[in-house]
């Protein structure tokens, strides 16, 4: 059955494939006949996870227009160069290839395609570029001042030893991202799923109170040995909204959907941290996701209490904190790269510090207020 779908797969697409090319052949009879009307036409690739990085390097590039005969050349001139002559490739320039060419009216050069893949790539978050360039190239563009032309070479994705950037594994991201990440053990011997069935019912009944509602949450999670986070979501006249738990020790994903009609800064979201660390970028970007947050508040199975409110900046704008916070972690890391060692301890200590540096400058760039406090 699995080898069906392969095959099945892999005729689906060669037969895009064929279907692309064809049209391209088309575009280009229909620009021969135009071409007085045209001074070129643009590479225009898919602005997605999917697009590979020969394609965003070609994106909103302008070729100038010659017959097939002659060939296609790449007008540069940016760099005041002129032109340099570089053939086109022809669409698709791989399997299950995507990109399309438009043409360029004559004058309107300036008109076309405001924002390219380079554009498009520079306002996504470190853990999407990782997914897209692969750890080691998203360690090297993370470190700024280069352009994704930079990892194509011959018309192929240039190899590390070319980039000449060390090699970063997913496992050093891991590492590295959750430094403070309760390890996978057992859940304690008086977990009870009573206990947290009744904690998860009391949907819209009011909360006894906010310390009374700390000391719950913290219980069920050493209950649970670490390996479960509780949420509670309750609106600052006492009532709950929502109540929750994760599947396994890592972060939750909170379900919003009990929220989303109730006014601005009328939420207070309380839950646990096993590790009894302060906020996470994930924890503090609740501020600029849902208008509704008005505080957040962590507490610590060692009885520390944390609580996030904004200052007089106002809201920061939707995934800019955990943006901001995640991409001085990896710039950090990154940076220091070339002093890393295999020992596991090390990388925990570097993890650790970026962790305390990207807290301290991102509260203080949106202008975030931390308290601490101990549960009485």
């Amino acid at each position: 059955m699995g080898l069906m779908r392969t095959i099945e797969k892999n005729a689906a697409s060669t037969f895009g494939d064929i279907f692309q090319y064809s049209g391209e052949l088309i575009r280009e009879s229909i620009f021969d006949v135009n071409r007085e009307n045209f001074s070129g036409y643009m590479w225009i690739a898919c602005l997605d996870y999917s697009t590979c990085i020969i394609c965003g390097s070609l994106d909103g590039t302008i070729f100038s227009y010659a017959s097939s005969m002659e060939g296609r050349t790449y007008r540069a001139g940016a760099d005041g160069d002129g032109v340099v002559d570089k053939i086109a490739p022809h669409q698709p320039i791989h399997q299950g290839c995507r990109c399309t060419m438009v043409p360029i009216l004559a004058g309107m050069e300036d008109d076309y395609k405001a924002v390219n893949y380079q554009d498009w790539l520079d306002r996504q978050p470190p853990d999407v570029l990782i997914k897209i360039l692969g750890p080691s190239k998203a360690a090297l563009y993370m470190k700024g001042g280069i352009k994704i032309d930079r990892f194509v070479k011959d018309g192929r994705v240039a190899k590390l030893k070319e980039l000449k950037t060390p090699r970063v594994t997913q496992k050093d991201i891991s590492v590295l991202m959750s430094p403070g990440e309760a390890p996978i053990v057992k859940l304690g011997p008086n977990y009870n799923e009573s206990d947290v069935d009744k904690y998860l019912s009391r949907v819209g009944s009011k909360i006894s109170g906010m310390e009374e509602e700390m000391k719950l949450i913290q219980e069920l999670g050493i209950k649970a040995n670490g390996q479960r986070e509780y949420v509670t979501l309750v609106s600052t006249d006492g009532t709950i909204m929502h109540c929750q738990e994760s599947k396994g020790p890592g972060r939750i994903d909170v379900i919003m959907k009990s929220i989303m009609n109730l006014p601005d800064n009328s939420v207070i979201m309380i839950h646990n941290h096993a590790t009894s660390l302060s906020f996470s970028g994930a924890d503090l970007d609740l501020f600029g996701n849902y208008p509704q947050i008005a505080k957040v508040i962590a507490v610590g199975h060692n009885g520390s209490i944390y609580t996030a409110i904004l200052g007089n900046k106002g809201r920061p704008p939707p995934m800019a904190v955990k943006k901001e916070y995640d991409s001085i972690i990896y710039r950090g890391f990154f940076e220091s790269w070339a002093r890393k060692s295999e020992d596991k301890n090390l990388i925990l200590s570097i993890a650790d510090e970026l962790h305390s540096n990207a807290l301290l400058e991102t509260i203080k760039k949106y202008d975030i207020i931390i308290i601490p406090g101990v549960i009485k």
